[in-house]
This record gives structure tokens, sequence and C-alpha cells, in this order.
């Protein structure tokens, strides 16, 4: 039912100017549905003593370093999105004033700003994974020219969207503002805690450090993965290619992860050999 009123609006969009990328929707209208019930159903097998019977576990060939690395990698995908989303709303609320005034100029009446301001807060993942981007320090393409890095930020020709009005104006940022890295490190070393929790408190450094170093991997993975879905164009010419880069963002994103579960990993076993 889900899947058969996603596809209905979908194919009601094309009778408009601004056409979905079909393979694209392989995503809201198959992967949301199935990922949501298969999660509904684990929870309720397991609440439910004896519902799944034997079948109801990990295929033998899933090695148990991948098994116990999946949840750590769930937290830490978790506290990068919400990390990204919190800079962006910070950032929203310092330039509440600009987002307001675009807001008011666009003049686009009570239903028109309710709509735009409902689509605004359903972008606000989007916006999230851009602030990661920025914090991890690979840095944001707002429109073609217009950049927003560690080293400043480069004007441009902006589309009339309201959060906009949240960016940094052009010029030069502070020298400290790299320190933000230790932000994905933090997160790092909380993948890396979670890591050794989902293993025996006396495993072996080698364990520790194979389900760490997979569920930072997968961490670094999904965010890249989510990016480049949740990524693509406004539009054409200047809008044709906006966002955080998928691939170099999970990349930074997996040497800074893994620096802070290491540190961690470190600190373990140094306290063990105490």
């Amino acid at each position: 039912g889900y899947a058969g009123c996603a596809g209905l609006l979908a194919l009601l969009t094309l009778a408009g100017p601004l056409r979905p990328v079909l393979w694209s929707l392989a995503v809201p209208v198959l992967a949301v549905p199935l990922v949501a019930a298969a999660w509904a159903t684990s929870r309720h097998a397991a609440a439910t003593s004896g519902l799944a019977g034997e079948r109801w576990r990990w295929p033998a060939a899933v090695p148990g370093a991948v098994r116990r690395s999946l949840w750590p990698a769930v937290v830490g995908t978790s506290a990068v999105l919400a990390a990204g989303v919190l800079v962006a709303i910070a950032l929203i609320a310092v330039h509440l004033h600009a987002v307001t005034g675009l807001q008011g100029q666009l003049g686009a009446g009570v239903v028109g700003g309710t709509v735009l301001a409902v689509v605004q807060v359903l972008a606000l993942p989007n916006l999230g994974l851009w602030a990661v981007s920025f914090v991890a320090g690979t840095g944001v393409e707002v429109v073609q020219g217009a950049t927003l890095t560690w080293t400043g930020a480069r004007g441009g020709v902006m589309p009339m969207v309201p959060v906009l009005g949240a960016l940094p104006q052009p010029g030069a940022f502070p020298g400290v503002l790299p320190g933000l890295v230790l932000l994905p490190v933090g997160i790092g070393a909380l993948v890396g805690w979670r890591s050794l929790r989902a293993v025996a408190r006396l495993s072996g450094l080698r364990t520790k450090a194979t389900v760490a170093a997979l569920a930072v991997t997968l961490t670094a993975a999904a965010v890249g993965l989510l990016d480049a879905l949740g990524g693509g164009s406004l539009g054409a010419r200047r809008l044709a290619d906006i966002g955080a880069p998928a691939g170099a963002m999970a990349l930074a994103l997996l040497v800074e992860l893994g620096v802070g579960a290491a540190l961690v990993l470190a600190w373990d076993h140094w306290r063990l050999r105490r």
C-alpha cells in the first residue's frame, strides 16, 4: 500500500515541469517501507519469545565480528547525522533574521509560506549532511562557484531558498575552525567505546580492533551512501550539482572516526595492562 501510493504520487509529478529521477524512486518507494517493516518485525520478534523460531538468526556465513560491529555502526551513523543536524539548526538560529527576511520577501502567502517552511524542515537531514561534510573538512558546494570550506566562504548567485540565508557571508574564516574536526573524532571515540562493549571484556586486542575498524568503516560508508542518495541537483546550470562530495566525505570520516576509535582502543589496552 505504501509503495503503491508513493508510486502514484511520483507518476503524478510527470505532468508538471519538475520530474523525479526515476532510478532514485527505489529508495522512497521500496527501501523505506522494507527497512521500516524489517525493523518493526525484528522488535516484535525480540519481544515475543518463540515467534520467529530457530530461523530468526544470523546466517552462519556472517562473521561474528561483522555482527558485533553493526550496532556500534548504527550508533555512530546516528550520532554523525544528529551532530550535523544540530550544527545546521544552530546556524539557522544564529541567522534567523536573515532566514525570516528571505521568507517574507518571497511573498508566498499563508498557504505557500507554510508549505515552503515544511519543505525546508524536511530538508534538515540534507542540510545536516552538508554540515557533516563541512565539519569533516571536505566542504560544501551550495551552487556552482559558491563553496563553504574551512578556509572561508565563496559567494555566488544563490537561489531564493530562505534557509540558505543561514550560510555565512563570503570571506575568510578564523584559523581555529579546523578544530571542528574534533567532533567526528569524538564520535569515533563513541564508536570505539560501543565496539568494546560489543565484545568480551578480556577479548584480545586484535578482536577489539577488528570490530572497531568494521564499525568505523560501516559508519563512514553509511553516511557517504546517505549523502549520495540524498544529494543531486536542484535544477540546471548553476544548480546542477550541489551539496557535499559523498566519496571524499566518507574517506575523511573514515580517517577521523578511526582516530577517535583508535584512541579509545589504546586507552583500553593500556588500562588492562596496568
